[in-house]
């Protein structure tokens, strides 16, 4: 720089990566031509080992400030910056003519004022010397002001905390009893967490018996209002002498200043200045920012000191495929491990340390929301998906260690900054049994994190002792550098509704013969880009030469997944900065086989049906490569601008209608003049098969087609389990005209199916003989999906191809495809749904992209809280359609009758909560419910709800009834839903049916897993389901399960008692979309304490970010089958709710907790999956003084 620079303040939980300062000079920021200080971030880029410094002491505008701006101070995130400005354009009507406190978000670019009255009125003198939290939620600073706060009439300065979150500024200089200090307070220093800070005042009235006439430190914390001194002597008296600017550690504890006093200490006898430390005597803190950093392959010793704490752990994992394992063994106490993974930039493929994770890379430049990175979990914390891969496990005792995650109200907390989606795996574990996690990290290398975490406070202060290994890489494979370049976003153009990928360069490298036809084909996509069914924009990604060192390393090492994926991950990038500017946009169409444009290699963490059993069929060098490293493939990826956290990854579900034509240019032009001719479908008949476990899902298609006025050939023919190969040949193979439908349920490999005989169908019978233009065909066979290059394998004419080749549109699924035994269910539901999708008119005429688009999004908004796992993830990805997604169809029988279903909030008065910065609503809901029996099954019974077939499927678990409803409110995000009563029956003695995920034949299965878990399964009834749609609406349900199971230990057949609710009620939470606070309170402590027939409730719950709303307690008198409310009082200052209820001394019961922030977020804590119980109540005994008389 060609000036002064100083003051720099470094973000303390990024190694160094980001550093904000002062400076002077005019040439380090085009936007600054000045020599005003000005605040400048410098951000360390890894890949170019290198700073890149910007100005940001600019408005929301980016406009520089036009006076100085002085004294940085830099969350530890890195996120959030707070600096006091003397300019009057950083923020709107700026005419205090004084020194005011700013803060602005890196990630948003906005700047925010912070020294204004709640009322938003200017501060009347200046504001100075601002401090931040780790995460930026809280700013304190010192001000002369007299009107931030109602009776500041005492003339001096003060120090303001001000809350980022809430917008609430408090005056905390202030006495124990609120009175404000007689003398000025200056030098504020928060704490970590935002909990409290300290100061330096003159003030004499602070605390009492000050008369030491000299400046001291105070320290005061937020939530108890307790003011205290604390530049004591050694043995508690006053000081002698001044004091200068307090520092303190992140958790409190250590608190720095310097002195001019003598008596602090013992024989200070040397007339200077010095500097002391005092060491509080609070219990140690544990953050992830503040992780204790544990080197591999060690045993550390450690304890959790505070009742709402956690004990952090970082280690680093250096090497791709390497397997973590973490055990915590010696336990004095009961404690619970989870395990966090790094998380993945979904933009640039970087990784991302959990210690300064924030939003997902830009994602605030779709549709009208800035912050939405964290809208994309099911529901609350609960509800990230399963961690464990239950598949057909037999021995699923092992698995009780998992339980449900609800079952501990901490873990809301646990992620600290919302970052659940990064915990990939968990061990709970009741009592002294150890913990112990074993993980494979797959690519994902990089900073590891574990939380040690105190099931209750009886724990508090014991030891345990933690062990860390990390196995090296069976079998290892070379880790990419993928630098992602950066693209100009186009003006912006409202009539492109769909974007054509192309890759001449790549076509005419792999087509070398028929470069003529590459040349037909990119002009014949120019005119299908015309077309007023499409109006697209063509993207030769030939035209953008940053991506060609991408490919470039990918040909050299075509087998290596994360040579493809950073191919993919760049043309994402392009995408990224093309969204902008086609705010219509409905469609995505690439053209070409995998090597021209890759599909996305997503990891495949199945144990039923792993792809890597499947790399040595394929054969192909590019797609075996990464089918036997544990991936499968996906075009989704691109089609999902808004991937939602999960694990340690991202999920891809699609926002708008995605197609990949295949394979050789002719047979590519072909697809493209057939829809020319044909934008438009009208089927008439359909071919529908199935047999085995498919047999259902066949029954169910057969009958929406014939609703829709689809006329399904010989039905009883081809839904059985003789039906074989020749009849198959003989009906289809000599039709002129192939059916306008084609509904293939059958076993299949890329290259033909399985009929029940010996007697297979191929795909290269796929040919002109039968007239196939404009046939729709779907499967849901294993690999029916999978394209693989010509040349690559013994058996290369793949279905995609050959269907493609006939001007036919084909879905099927890249890897295996998934089903129930009994039901349907994952792969067969996904299809059941597109079926239905197919006649479904409510967002306009129906195409079959937008079919699918809609199917899959339905798929995922009726998961229950807890349900999604690494099947469903999969079963949602791979199914690929081969076509154009804008190809319309009309089915005979349409309806606009929404997929989702009328609101269950019509009618319903809404209660707005008062006195809620967040909008908060609240919205009561009632619901009976009647079951139907389902008892025909061999392996046992399972319940419907009367009339419906909703059913909560879960791989080596009991088959339980499913219901939803639509509780989507316009403006508004559901939080959270709060259980507020209910009435169930039980049924002892009950034999489930446990779901067994399923690919091949029903004979085949193993017997019937146990089901051994001793809690309540589900354990939560309902949960908020939500996603966040292109158009920027949250579509949300409240899914419910109206039936719990609870095994009885057996070990020969699994038996215990079912629940089933014959009435649920429910208050659904919903904020308005300004509120990102998705973090749910953090229950730590529950009891019931009890006197004759009164029952207190204790529950010690404590919420960071915004304000309690509401605690509660739901308790049932044993036997009773009704849970009745508890409503508890929350009292700040001790972070205890308390309630009392009345039962009968003689009675035990049962009770759970659950407490609602400001937001709405919901959090819910019982033990170990089960509710807490109480114990009949020792009767209440009167003493009274006895007098004898003599």
């Amino acid at each position: 720089g060609n000036g002064k620079s100083y003051s720099p303040v470094v973000a303390s939980n990024g190694q160094g990566y980001r550093v904000a300062f002062v400076s002077e000079a005019s040439n380090l920021d085009p936007k600054d031509t000045d020599a005003l200080p000005d605040i400048y971030v410098a951000t360390y880029d890894e890949n170019k080992l290198t700073y890149t410094v910007q100005v940001i002491s600019v408005n929301s505008l980016g406009v520089k400030g036009n006076a100085r701006s002085f004294s940085p101070a830099i969350s530890a995130d890195g996120r959030y910056i707070a600096f006091a400005s003397d300019a009057t354009n950083l923020s709107l009507n700026d005419t205090n003519n004084t020194t005011d406190v700013f803060v602005h978000d890196m990630q948003t670019g906005l700047t925010k004022i912070v020294s204004v009255s709640e009322s938003g009125n200017q501060a009347n003198g200046p504001s100075f010397d601002p401090t931040i939290s780790f995460n930026g939620s809280v700013i304190a600073f010192t001000s002369a002001a007299a009107n931030l706060v109602p009776n500041d009439t005492n003339g001096v300065t003060d120090v303001f905390a001000f809350n980022t979150l809430t917008g609430g500024l408090k005056r905390v200089s202030l006495a124990a009893n609120e009175q404000q200090g007689n003398g000025p307070s200056y030098f504020p220093r928060l704490s970590d967490n935002g909990a409290g800070l300290v100061f330096t005042s003159d003030a004499t009235n602070l605390v009492p018996f000050d008369t030491n006439g000299v400046s001291d430190v105070f320290g005061r914390i937020f939530a108890t209002g307790k003011t205290v001194r604390v530049s004591q002597t050694f043995d508690g008296l006053e000081s002698n002498g001044g004091v200068g600017r307090p520092d303190l550690s992140a958790d409190g504890r250590f608190i720095t200043f310097d002195s001019a006093a003598n008596n602090l200490i013992p024989r200070d006898t040397n007339g200077f200045l010095d500097v002391f430390v005092r060491v509080e005597d609070v219990p140690t803190v544990s953050y992830r920012y503040t992780a204790e950093e544990v080197p591999p392959n060690t045993v550390v010793t450690g304890t959790v000191e505070s009742e709402t704490a956690v004990q952090w752990y970082k280690f680093d994992v250096t090497d791709a495929g390497s397997t973590i394992e973490a055990k915590l063994t010696n336990l004095t106490g009961d404690y619970n491990l989870y395990l966090f993974a790094p998380a993945i930039d979904e933009e640039n493929g970087q990784i991302r340390d959990l210690g300064q994770l924030s939003n997902i890379g830009q994602l605030s430049n779709i549709g009208q929301l800035s912050n939405i990175g964290q809208l994309s979990n099911i529901g609350q914390l609960s509800n990230i998906g399963d961690l464990v891969d239950l598949g057909q496990l037999s021995n699923i005792g092992q698995l009780s260690n998992i339980g449900q995650l609800s079952n501990i109200g901490q873990l809301s907390n646990i992620g600290q900054v919302g970052n659940i989606g990064t915990l990939v795996a968990v061990s709970i574990q009741p009592d002294l049994t150890d913990e112990a996690i074993t993980y494979n990290v797959q690519e994902l290398y990089g900073p590891y994190y574990l939380a040690v975490v105190p099931q209750n406070k009886h724990v508090l202060g014991t030891t345990f002792e933690l062990s860390i290994s990390v196995l090296p890489p069976v079998d290892p494979y070379v880790t990419v550098s993928c630098d992602v370049p950066t693209y100009t976003t186009p003006i912006e153009d409202t009539s492109v509704q769909s974007l054509i990928f192309i890759n001449s360069d790549r076509m005419n490298t792999l087509y070398p013969s028929e470069t003529a036809t590459v040349s037909d084909l990119i002009t014949q996509v120019q005119t299908l880009a015309a077309h007023p069914n499409v109006n697209g924009l063509v993207i030769d990604l030939n035209d953008y030469p940053d991506i060609f060192g991408a490919y470039n390393s990918w040909d050299a090492t075509l087998g290596n997944p994360l040579e493809a994926n950073c191919v993919s991950t760049q043309i994402k990038a392009l995408i990224y900065s093309l969204l902008p500017a086609y705010p219509n946009l409905e469609y995505m169409v690439l053209f070409g086989e995998d090597q021209i444009i890759p599909q996305r290699r997503i990891r495949d963490e199945a144990l039923v049906a792993n792809e890597r059993n499947y790399a040595a069929i394929a054969e192909s060098t590019n797609i075996s490569g990464s089918l036997g490293l544990r991936y499968f493939l996906t075009d989704d990826y691109y089609a999902s601008p808004l991937p939602f956290p999960f694990k340690d990854r991202e999920f891809f579900l699609p926002t708008y209608g995605i197609g990949r034509v295949v394979e050789t240019p002719a047979e590519m032009l072909g697809v493209v003049n057939s829809f020319l001719a044909q934008p438009v479908l009208e089927p008439q008949d359909a071919l529908v098969t199935g047999y085995d476990f498919l047999i259902d899902q066949a029954n169910v298609i057969t009958a929406t087609l014939n609703t829709q006025g689809i006329s399904v050939i010989s039905p009883t023919d081809f839904i059985n389990n003789t039906w074989g190969g020749q009849l198959f040949s003989d009906t289809l193979f000599t039709m002129p005209v192939a059916p306008d439908l084609i509904s293939l349920n059958s076993h299949f490999e890329h290259y033909r199916f399985f009929p029940n005989d010996a007697q297979d169908v191929f795909a290269d019978q796929i040919v002109a003989g039968t007239d196939y233009q404009g046939v729709l065909v779907f499967s849901v066979g294993c690999h029916s999906g999978l394209n693989l290059p010509d040349g690559s394998t013994t058996f290369d004419r793949d279905w995609p191809q050959a269907f493609n080749a006939q001007q036919a549109t084909f879905f099927g699924n890249t890897g295996y495809g998934y089903g129930d035994s009994d039901l349907i269910a994952y792969s067969e539901a996904l299809v059941a749904n597109y079926v239905n999708a197919l006649g479904n008119w409510s967002e306009g005429p129906q195409t079959v992209g937008q079919a699918m688009r809609m199917a899959k999004q339905q798929y995922y908004n009726e998961l229950a809280g807890g349900a999604f796992s690494n099947y469903d993830e999969k079963v949602l990805e791979e199914m690929t359609l081969y076509g154009l997604p804008m190809l319309r169809i009309n089915m005979p029988v349409t309806t606009t009758n929404s997929l989702w279903g009328k609101s269950a909030l019509e009618g319903v008065p809404v209660q707005r909560v008062e006195g809620s910065s967040s909008g908060l609503t609240a919205t009561p809901l009632s619901f009976n419910f009647d079951f139907d029996l389902h008892d025909s099954n061999p392996l046992g019974d399972y319940y419907t709800l009367a009339g419906e077939d909703g059913t909560f499927v879960v791989g080596g678990r009991p088959i339980q009834p499913l219901t939803s409803t639509s509780v989507t409110m316009p403006g508004s995000v559901g939080h959270g839903v709060l259980m507020t009563g209910g009435s169930f029956t039980e049924y002892p003695g009950f034999n489930p049916v446990i779901s067994q995920l399923i690919t091949e034949e029903v004979g085949i299965l193993n017997s019937e897993p146990l089901f051994q878990l001793d809690y309540w399964y589900p354990v939560a009834p309902g949960s908020i389901n939500r996603y966040l749609s292109i158009e920027g609406e949250s579509v949300e349900r409240l899914v419910m399960i109206p039936a719990q199971f609870e095994s009885n230990g057996d070990l020969v057949e699994t038996r215990g008692t079912e629940r089933l609710y014959t009435n649920l009620q429910f208050e659904v939470y919903h904020a308005s979309f300004d509120s990102d606070d998705f973090v749910a309170p953090s229950i730590w402590n529950v009891s019931a304490n009890r006197v004759a027939n009164q029952v207190v409730f204790q529950v010690k719950v404590t919420e960071d970010s915004t304000v309690l709303h509401r605690v509660v307690v739901l308790y049932r008198a044993l036997p009773s089958t009704t849970w009745q409310l508890a409503e508890l009082t929350y009292d700040s200052a001790t972070q205890t709710a308390v309630g009392t209820a009345y039962v009968d001394k003689d009675i035990e019961i049962e009770y759970f907790a659950q407490a609602v922030d400001g937001s709405g977020n919901v959090s819910v804590a019982l033990s170990h999956g089960l509710p807490y119980f109480a114990s009949r109540a020792e009767p209440a005994t009167l003493y009274l003084p006895m007098a004898v008389k003599r």
